[in-house]
Protein backbone atom coordinates (compact mmCIF):
# COMPACT_ATOMS: atom_id res chain seq x y z
CA UNK A 1 0.00 0.00 0.00
CA UNK A 2 2.98 2.36 0.89
CA UNK A 3 4.36 1.76 -2.30
CA UNK A 4 0.88 2.36 -4.44
CA UNK A 5 0.67 5.63 -2.75
CA UNK A 6 4.40 6.62 -3.46
CA UNK A 7 4.30 5.88 -6.76
CA UNK A 8 1.00 8.19 -7.53
CA UNK A 9 2.62 10.91 -5.64
CA UNK A 10 5.59 10.66 -8.18
CA UNK A 11 3.18 10.02 -11.20
CA UNK A 12 1.26 13.26 -9.83
CA UNK A 13 4.89 15.33 -9.50
CA UNK A 14 5.90 14.29 -12.98
CA UNK A 15 2.32 14.93 -14.63
CA UNK A 16 2.64 18.69 -12.58
CA UNK A 17 5.88 19.61 -13.53
CA UNK A 18 5.85 18.32 -16.97
CA UNK A 19 2.74 20.36 -18.11
CA UNK A 20 2.42 21.60 -21.52
CA UNK A 21 1.79 25.35 -21.22
CA UNK A 22 -0.08 25.23 -24.91
CA UNK A 23 -3.35 23.10 -24.29
CA UNK A 24 -6.24 25.57 -24.39
CA UNK A 25 -9.86 25.27 -24.03
CA UNK A 26 -10.54 27.27 -27.03
CA UNK A 27 -8.39 24.91 -28.74
CA UNK A 28 -10.19 21.57 -27.02
CA UNK A 29 -13.23 23.29 -28.17
CA UNK A 30 -12.34 22.41 -31.94
CA UNK A 31 -12.03 19.07 -31.38
CA UNK A 32 -15.77 17.50 -32.68
CA UNK A 33 -17.14 14.11 -33.52
CA UNK A 34 -16.01 11.87 -36.21
CA UNK A 35 -12.55 13.82 -36.38
CA UNK A 36 -9.60 11.57 -37.30
CA UNK A 37 -6.84 11.38 -35.44
CA UNK A 38 -4.64 13.53 -37.54
CA UNK A 39 -7.19 16.27 -37.42
CA UNK A 40 -6.92 16.49 -33.46
CA UNK A 41 -3.18 16.52 -33.83
CA UNK A 42 -3.82 19.45 -36.31
CA UNK A 43 -5.44 21.17 -33.60
CA UNK A 44 -3.80 20.36 -30.16
CA UNK A 45 -0.41 18.73 -31.59
CA UNK A 46 1.06 15.73 -30.23
CA UNK A 47 -0.24 13.75 -27.50
CA UNK A 48 0.98 13.32 -23.94
CA UNK A 49 -0.13 9.74 -23.52
CA UNK A 50 -1.42 7.81 -26.77
CA UNK A 51 -3.08 4.85 -26.94
CA UNK A 52 -5.01 3.22 -30.00
CA UNK A 53 -8.52 4.64 -28.51
CA UNK A 54 -7.50 7.76 -26.79
CA UNK A 55 -5.47 10.96 -26.67
CA UNK A 56 -4.21 12.45 -23.75
CA UNK A 57 -3.36 16.00 -22.92
CA UNK A 58 -1.81 17.51 -20.24
CA UNK A 59 -1.77 21.18 -19.91
CA UNK A 60 -0.56 23.90 -17.08
CA UNK A 61 -0.83 22.35 -13.43
CA UNK A 62 -4.10 19.76 -13.11
CA UNK A 63 -5.25 20.82 -16.29
CA UNK A 64 -5.74 17.99 -19.10
CA UNK A 65 -7.98 16.63 -21.96
CA UNK A 66 -8.29 13.30 -22.89
CA UNK A 67 -10.56 12.39 -26.40
CA UNK A 68 -11.55 8.93 -27.13
CA UNK A 69 -11.65 7.99 -30.29
CA UNK A 70 -13.23 3.98 -31.89
CA UNK A 71 -12.42 1.26 -33.85
CA UNK A 72 -11.81 3.88 -37.34
CA UNK A 73 -9.77 6.50 -35.65
CA UNK A 74 -12.29 8.72 -35.39
CA UNK A 75 -13.49 10.86 -31.98
CA UNK A 76 -16.52 9.75 -30.20
CA UNK A 77 -16.06 11.23 -26.93
CA UNK A 78 -13.88 14.37 -25.19
CA UNK A 79 -13.44 15.07 -21.63
CA UNK A 80 -11.55 18.20 -20.19
CA UNK A 81 -10.81 18.50 -16.62
CA UNK A 82 -9.25 22.44 -15.28
CA UNK A 83 -8.11 20.46 -12.22
CA UNK A 84 -10.06 22.53 -9.75
CA UNK A 85 -11.89 20.12 -7.24
CA UNK A 86 -14.10 22.00 -4.06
Amino acid sequence: MKVKTVALILLGLLVFVSGCAGLRVADYERIEKGMSKEEVEAVLGEPWVEAPKLYFYQGEGLVNATIFFNEEGKVVEKKWDDGIYE
